[in-house]
């Protein structure tokens, strides 16, 4: 299968080292906006924590004093425009403006001029190469660094790894469920490529009852659990929960951005119903999809196990950036 696979990846290839040479000789254009950009993606697909890291971005130039607008696509979205990123984010940063359209250029200049942000985030930008951005900063899930080492359909690769190249800075997520080895070779390639290296963990900080009393991280200890998610990387969240002392007796995976439908309510019904687990954990992604089935779920033992971005190495490198932005675009001022 791999050997089949292998001919649509090198085409697809030589159509995204076509398309990024084009913008690098300026053949095809960038849109340059009065404020900086700030571009937070990743060279794979799946769950690579962009969203966490987007909510601390967006937390620590809100300290500064800035005014920040994130734009995004909004992939796989309702009919609304959101999808449950989003929902998170606007749940994360009540006070932050979020523009969604497919057309980032677009939605950049909608929060300029509708909500007079004098900073824009991009949530998931890397390859949407027609908005210049001022930081390019890139997530790579230590746990699964670099896609298998092969483009789309063949591997996890979004580009070439060459893409790299074009970081400001990389942040290597997951750091504290991933092996040690994996670590230590995405640090050798950061120094490689001259790029400062941020590391992170996502940290988990409340479990949340759906209905009911919530309950202490350590009531997890030796406890039987299940694990309902939906994400890119479902296999991390499982890992973060058995870090916590459960362990996990059963586990259903969901497509990321899959729509859930009432046939949920019975498969986690059902979770409970015909394994040994006490507990049901889910994540604050699901629950944005899930909440509308709240009334149905009241009676389950559910959980939201919620976490923050920590960075445990480099968050001075991280603002130091962040700083320089703000010091060359004071706020509410043009180029």
């Amino acid at each position: 299968m791999r050997l089949i696979l292998s001919a649509p990846a090198l085409l697809y290839t030589l159509i995204m080292t076509l398309r990024n040479r084009l913008y690098d000789w300026g053949i095809l254009s960038h849109a340059v906006l009065p404020v900086p950009v700030i571009c937070v993606g990743n060279i794979t697909v799946g769950g690579t924590g962009k969203t966490p890291m987007v909510i601390w971005i967006c937390r620590y130039l809100q300290s500064q004093g800035r005014k920040v607008a994130i734009v995004s696509r909004g992939y796989k979205g309702t009919s609304t425009g959101d999808n449950d990123e989003t929902k998170l984010l606007r749940q994360a940063l009540p006070h932050v403006a979020m523009v969604v359209d497919s057309d980032r250029v677009a939605a950049a200049r909608q929060a300029i001029d509708k909500y007079q942000a004098d900073v824009i985030v991009m949530d998931d930008g890397l390859q949407h190469r027609r908005l210049a951005r001022d930081l390019d900063l890139v997530m790579i899930d230590a746990t699964c660094p670099f896609g298998y080492g092969w483009v789309l359909p063949r591997g996890l690769l979004r580009e070439s790894l060459t893409g790299l190249k074009r970081a400001s800075l990389l942040a290597l997520s997951r750091c504290d469920i991933a092996e040690p080895d994996q670590v230590d070779r995405v640090s050798r390639q950061a120094a490689r490529l001259e790029k400062d290296l941020v590391k992170c963990q996502h940290q988990p900080c409340q479990l949340k009852r759906v209905r009911g009393e919530n309950a202490e991280l350590d009531s997890l200890k030796g406890r039987k659990v299940a694990v309902f998610c939906g994400l890119g990387n479902p296999q991390a969240f499982e890992k973060t929960v058995t870090a916590l002392g459960a362990e996990v007796v059963a586990r259903r995976f969901k497509n990321d951005h899959e729509t859930y439908d009432p046939k949920v309510v019975d498969e986690l019904i059902g979770m409970l119903k015909d394994t040994p687990a006490e507990y049901i954990l889910t994540t604050e992604k699901d629950w944005v999809k899930l909440r509308r089935f709240e009334s149905e779920l009241q009676n389950l033992n559910l959980y939201i196990l919620s976490v923050e971005m920590v960075i445990s190495h480099g968050q001075d490198k991280l603002e130091e950036r962040l700083n320089d932005l703000c010091r060359r675009y004071p706020a509410n001022t043009s180029r």
